[in-house]
């Protein structure tokens, strides 16, 4: 079992909606939640603050622990994350490569764009608790 863990961003927009921001991964062209591996004595909370931080260049910081999220690799590995509810602190402009870009939009936007059937599940699922 591979284990990551990572952020679900959210936020209020004007019109009181509830917006989620999703990142675009160009190696996969595919769109998701900030995620990534934990390194060597983090925990699950401090690598997905870094992994959010990393793929959004927003610092965060956690508001719940949600529930995990398990998915399988087309290799047939199997794969927890272990996901945050998080809003952001402030804007750090520090971002890897592993994304090109990211957007706020709301819950039925991120729906419809989210490349994974079980992401998008899971999404629904965990903002409903």
């Amino acid at each position: 079992m591979i284990e990551k863990a990572g952020g679900m961003i959210t936020r209020t927009n004007e019109r009181g909606e509830r917006e989620i921001y999703l990142v675009h991964r160009p190696r996969y062209n595919d769109w998701s939640l900030p995620k990534g591996h934990r390194d060597a004595g983090e925990t699950f909370e401090s690598a997905a603050l870094r992994e959010t931080e990393e793929e959004t260049g927003f610092r965060c910081r956690v508001i719940r622990t949600l529930p995990e999220y398990e998915y399988q690799l087309p290799d047939g590995d199997s794969v927890v994350v272990h996901f945050f509810e998080m809003s952001v602190a402030e804007q750090t402009h520090t971002k890897d490569t592993e994304t090109d870009h990211g957007e706020w939009m709301t819950v039925a936007t991120a729906c419809g764009r989210i490349s994974y059937p079980s992401q998008r599940a899971y999404l629904l699922t965990a903002l409903s608790k």
